[in-house]
């Protein structure tokens, strides 16, 4: 089988190893030269209670202007810059921190078909999420239900977008029932027999 990881976080797995996808990934270096050499031990997806999900629209704000918060740019060969390091402190919406962001952004060069990627790791006291460009890709702790979710930010703000909730069985059959008991003019057919029933008494 194989894996997919982005940082820590297991985005996919195959094989023997399907049932880490969701997971995590920590690698312990051992030997660099002359081979390299690592431990890797892989953790299945925490189980999280549902009840701990956050709801639509939580924004977390990031403090660029701290004491603690890093940004350097990152270089090619001829000076120019095609990247950036970022590490701010994040903040809810009291402005109590909760945590550190860590990020990468690079640039590329057109004609690529995406010029722009950034890769961030948010390490928050309740939890933590791994996020490539606007999606986030792993999630854990009380921020668990948002994996699979969005992380659009703007300015100096992420809002937390949930995955859509995917229907149980019994409510596609329940949504198929409504759609067969409709009419084309979306009149509920019970009415339409009940016409036809008085018709029939009348006559």
């Amino acid at each position: 089988g194989e894996l997919t990881v982005c940082n820590e976080a297991i985005v996919q797995g195959t094989g023997v190893y399907l049932r880490y996808a969701g997971g995590s990934f920590r690698e312990n270096v051992t030997h660099l030269h002359p081979k390299y050499v690592a431990e890797i031990t892989l953790q299945e997806k925490e189980p999280y209670d549902s009840h701990l999900e956050n709801p639509p629209g939580v924004i977390l704000f990031f403090n660029p202007n701290s004491t603690e918060a890093m940004e350097k740019p990152i270089l090619n060969g001829s000076g120019a810059t095609i990247g950036l390091r970022l590490q701010h402190p994040i903040e809810n919406q009291d402005g109590a921190r909760v945590g550190t962001m860590l990020a990468y952004a690079f640039v590329f060069p057109n004609p690529a078909g995406q010029t722009r990627n950034g890769n961030r790791q948010l390490f928050m006291k309740d939890g933590g999420m791994t996020i490539f460009n606007d999606h986030i890709v792993h999630a854990t702790g009380i921020y668990a239900g948002y994996a699979g979710g969005r992380a659009p930010t703007s300015l100096n703000k992420m809002t937390l977008i949930p995955p859509r909730r995917r229907r149980t069985a019994d409510e596609e059959r329940h949504s198929a029932g409504e759609r067969v008991l409709k009419t084309p003019g979306n009149v509920p057919v019970i009415v339409i027999l009940v016409v036809a029933l008085v018709s029939l008494i009348w006559i």
